[in-house]
């Protein structure tokens, strides 16, 4: 399976990091039927793929149960954004600046 680069919101830095995201053999992203990434397709690519984060959804030993962290977002790399380094925004719902974040798979 192809994969191309991504920027990932992580809770745990509080900035994006990159990853890879599955594509199809045109080079697309594979999107949902919504039109936005599906978390299972995502890879993190924080500390050269080694995040120690057990708590982050991307870990490979994470579970994703209950008091696991979801990335804010998920956004494509193009020239675009790795010009302007954009910031994500860990406001939560609440008002409050967690690092648990609802996310449904």
């Amino acid at each position: 399976m192809k994969r191309k680069p991504i920027l990932i919101a992580c809770p745990e830095r509080l900035k994006f990091v990159p990853g890879t995201y599955e594509c199809d053999e045109s080079g697309r992203y594979q999107l949902g039927a919504d039109g936005r990434f599906v978390l299972a397709r995502a890879r993190c690519g924080q500390d050269g793929g080694r995040c120690a984060q057990t708590l982050c959804a991307l870990h490979r030993y994470n579970r994703r149960g209950p008091g696991s962290w979801y990335p804010v977002d998920i956004r494509a790399l193009s020239e675009e954004t790795q010009k302007a380094q954009p910031k994500p925004d860990f406001t939560r719902g609440d008002g409050s600046n967690g690092h648990i974040i609802d996310y449904e798979c």
